[in-house]
């Protein structure tokens, strides 16, 4: 199987020789980022991106049982609205689960749940509070699930190409799969200052998707892809934020209230309609 980059390169998404440079380097790491001028994607420089397995098992996650911010809170809640039709009385997988933010909110939902996660400090975590959890991706064939969820880790994994592949093989027939992963036409990548570039890059997500991209490697894999829709995460105050104050916001520990929801709702429609949402959210089906 080839790897996540070979792949796109093959398929033709990106050409480092015609690549513009985005940043010189991540938020963490001195790896250059680029955008491919004809597909959109976003990508870290191959020669220099990549971390092994090691690095996400032994990693501080903050692993604690409960959101921490208001962020956290709203995707757990959005993601939950799309998850309990589909897990209702089945077997569900939850895929680099972190630190179960979803699993605790919809484990009782599902039949059965395992979550498969590479960090120690979240498997410890969430076994001791009653959950399911593998760090073995071999479990999830034994476990045959009808569902699988993979929230904002397909782009961090060098090995998805064939990752997806072994998860197709290890669903039930007619089995589901949601892929939420961060959008490389995000409004912010393109109006946004030089201090945004700085900041949102990391060694983690070695590729931004486009949906044409995102589908394309789900579909290599045996997926049958049904839909990909745009999501905004972060609300208009950290768009002004960024744009005024060249920092974020938006990561508070409380809940908006109702007038900030509607304003986020209309924000995040207005993105939408143009392609231009930060996150991307795809299902597919196993025929």
């Amino acid at each position: 199987m080839p790897t996540l980059f070979e792949f796109l390169a093959d398929s033709g998404f990106i050409d480092r020789e015609r690549a513009a440079l985005v940043s010189e380097r991540c938020r963490d790491a001195e790896v250059p980022v680029y955008r491919d001028p004809i597909s959109g994607v976003i990508f870290l420089d191959p020669a220099k991106a990549g971390l092994d397995e090691l690095y996400y098992a032994k990693r501080d996650s903050g692993a604690v049982a409960h959101p921490r911010t208001e962020t956290d809170v709203l995707d757990a809640t959005r993601r939950s609205a799309l998850l309990t039709p589909l897990i209702s009385g089945r077997r569900w997988v939850d895929f680099a689960c972190g630190p179960g933010y979803q699993l605790r909110a919809d484990a009782r939902t599902a039949a059965a749940h395992l979550g498969v996660e590479l960090n120690q400090a979240d498997l410890a975590l969430l076994s001791a509070d009653g959950f399911a959890v593998t760090p073995e991706l071999k479990d999830v064939e034994d476990f045959r699930p009808d569902v699988i969820s993979i929230f904002h880790a397909i782009d961090q994994i060098d090995e998805a190409p064939a990752v997806l592949a072994d998860l197709h093989r290890a669903a039930a027939p007619g089995g589901e799969l949601v892929i939420e992963g961060v959008h490389a036409n995000d409004w912010l990548l393109t109006n946004a200052p030089e201090s945004f570039l700085r900041f949102t890059f990391t060694a983690e997500h070695l590729v931004l998707h486009t949906r044409a991209s995102l589908r394309a490697l789900v579909e290599s894999a045996g997926w049958q892809v049904t839909e990909v829709v745009g999501v905004q995460r972060y609300p208009l105050g950290n768009h002004l934020a960024w744009l005024g104050q060249g920092r974020p916001t938006g990561m508070r520990a409380h809940l908006h209230d109702a007038t900030e929801l509607a304003l986020h709702d209309a924000y995040a429609a207005f993105l939408a309609a143009r392609d231009q949402t930060d996150t991307l959210v795809l299902r597919a089906r196993k025929q």
